[in-house]
């Protein structure tokens, strides 16, 4: 669910009706954006057998 999406749903829950376009309106009007905290995929994995060089110039592994 976009963050924007949200916000109509807590207002409509607490019996205050209102529709998407309009939460959009007055969030544009007041220069508000949604923003997602959060990804929804993991982005990165660790490799175990990576190998990485320190500041002073040693091979490592992680």
């Amino acid at each position: 669910m976009p963050a924007g999406d949200e916000l109509p749903l807590l207002l409509n829950r607490a019996r205050t009706k209102v529709s998407a376009p309009n939460v959009g309106a007055i969030m544009h009007d007041n220069g508000l954006s949604a923003v997602r905290t959060q990804t929804w995929t993991q982005i990165t994995v660790q490799d175990r057998q990576a190998r990485t060089f320190d500041d002073r110039g040693l091979l490592h592994t992680v």
